[in-house]
């Protein structure tokens, strides 16, 4: 996992936890179905036995667990398509500001410190891409008092202050 993108890896921990999240919900709706299989089998035999139920009930407690049933499957469904929504704006925005941070830097490197960080949220990111804006605004201040230093010693002053 060390040679994957932020991206990548989030979207692989996204993954895993989908993965168990659909897990627990089989378990689930497995559980439902072996007590609606259960049930069924005892108002079996109890109708086999001579035993006089009331169909009312037994009506509404299937109804009632295959309802359960399927409102733990759209409840899952709509889980699901919540997390892969979420995954997906999560890894955009960080992919945003560090596309902006490593164009900051490749700026840099290629000896242009004026660079522009705008990146919109209030997190870490920003906090990276405003360090690089401090430190090419200092080499910025620092490259402008080297090249007054030299012009001044190329007109052939050496009694120069540096500030």
């Amino acid at each position: 996992m060390k040679n994957l993108s932020i991206s990548k890896r989030l979207i692989a921990v996204f993954g895993i936890i989908l993965i168990v999240v659909l897990f627990l919900i089989g378990i689930s709706v497995n559980a439902l179905t072996v007590f609606l299989n259960s049930y069924n089998e005892l108002v079996e035999e109890a109708t086999a036995a001579g035993i006089t139920l009331d169909q009312t009930k037994i009506d509404y407690v299937t109804r009632q667990s295959e309802l359960t049933i399927i409102v733990i499957v759209v409840a899952s469904i709509i889980g699901v398509l919540a997390g892969v929504g979420m995954a997906y704006s999560l890894t955009r925005n960080i992919r945003i500001g560090l596309t902006e941070v490593s164009a900051a830097a490749e700026k840099m490197t290629e000896g242009n410190f004026d660079i522009d960080f705008t990146y919109a949220y209030n997190d870490e990111i920003k906090g990276v891409g405003n360090s690089l804006k401090k430190l090419a605004s200092n080499t910025n201040a620092v490259i402008d008092d080297i090249s007054v230093v030299l012009e001044q010693v190329a007109e052939g002053n050496l009694n120069v202050n540096i500030s």
